[in-house]
């Protein structure tokens, strides 16, 4: 394991988010879309609709953040936000007609993405690699905890 500068491997990582995040983001562009918006539209695809709680409980991120952002998609056309009728001080989102079509969209851009930042990796290095980020996730968490 010391054969392997932390700071070199930590500085790569970070090098390679901003890289991907440049890349996805570039082609979200024509869309009105960033990467950070994309998880919440793909969330709402998966459930139809939730509550904003539901939201951040499943980002672990607070409720003023996911209300930002989905103010963002709000404006943009993308959702739109109703009062929960079994409860009105919480508000159920979903996607709008035109938030449906971006997220069916996503779903192969996501593909044409995956292609292209691992098109020479066998499948096998591919599953190890998510294999061993997950075991990186895995520890921070539960150093964190």
């Amino acid at each position: 394991m010391d054969s392997v500068d932390y700071y070199d491997f930590s500085n790569n990582m970070a090098k390679l988010n901003r890289s991907i995040t440049s890349f996805v983001n570039k082609g979200l562009e024509k869309h009105n879309l960033t990467r950070s918006e994309v998880p919440y539209l793909m969330t709402l695809y998966k459930h139809e609709s939730v509550t904003q709680e539901f939201l951040s409980r499943y980002y672990d991120l607070n409720e003023g953040t996911i209300t930002r952002a989905l103010v963002r998609l709000e404006k943009k056309g993308f959702i739109k936000r109703v009062s929960n009728p079994d409860d009105k001080r919480k508000r159920m989102v979903s996607l709008t007609d035109e938030g449906l079509e971006l997220a069916v969209m996503l779903i192969d851009y996501q593909k044409h993405i995956k292609e292209q930042v691992y098109y020479n990796f066998t499948d096998e290095e591919y599953n190890q690699l998510v294999e061993l980020l997950n075991k990186m996730f895995e520890n921070i968490n539960n150093i964190l905890e």
